[in-house]
């Protein structure tokens, strides 16, 4: 009877630590992976987006939303640049449509396989962000997401 108290506490010990991720990150739907890392990286009028061209629509409706919900006017780059910078790129993971999704201190980078990859990440991204409007500069958790 000991064992089997015991293995039931465990059980439920580890129930509550695996939904106490999904409580602080309520992602929609949850990711296969989710790390949480250190520090924020911050969104402001300086940040700039990185996209290739054939994804510049789903660049558009990000930064239409990041404008009507925060105020924040973010510019496209030329580029992939170091620093203050959101950029996408394609890859050849595995799997339709996936996508990984990196918050680092000073940049966010984004793999692809595909354009509505890129919705799906910016979507993830939105959620991941604070819910007040107007809320400067934007904050957005370290995290590592696939």
């Amino acid at each position: 009877m000991k064992i089997i108290s015991k293995c039931l506490l465990l059980f439920i010990l580890l129930s509550v630590n695996a939904l106490a991720g999904k409580e602080k990150f309520p992602i929609i739907p949850y990711p296969q992976s989710l790390t949480e890392g250190t520090g924020v990286f911050k969104i402001d009028a300086s940040t700039t987006l990185f996209l290739p061209d054939n994804m510049k629509k789903e660049g558009q409706l990000f930064q239409s939303y990041i404008k009507n919900m925060y105020g924040i006017d973010l510019t496209f780059a030329e580029a992939k640049a170091p620093g203050n910078q959101i950029s996408v790129r394609m890859s050849r993971m595995k799997g339709n449509d996936a996508y990984t999704l990196n918050v680092e201190p000073d940049q966010i980078n984004i793999a692809v396989t595909s354009p509505a990859a890129v919705l799906y990440a910016f979507e993830t991204l939105k959620q991941i962000l604070p819910a007040a409007r107007n809320f400067h500069p934007l904050n957005v958790p370290c995290v590592s997401i696939t």
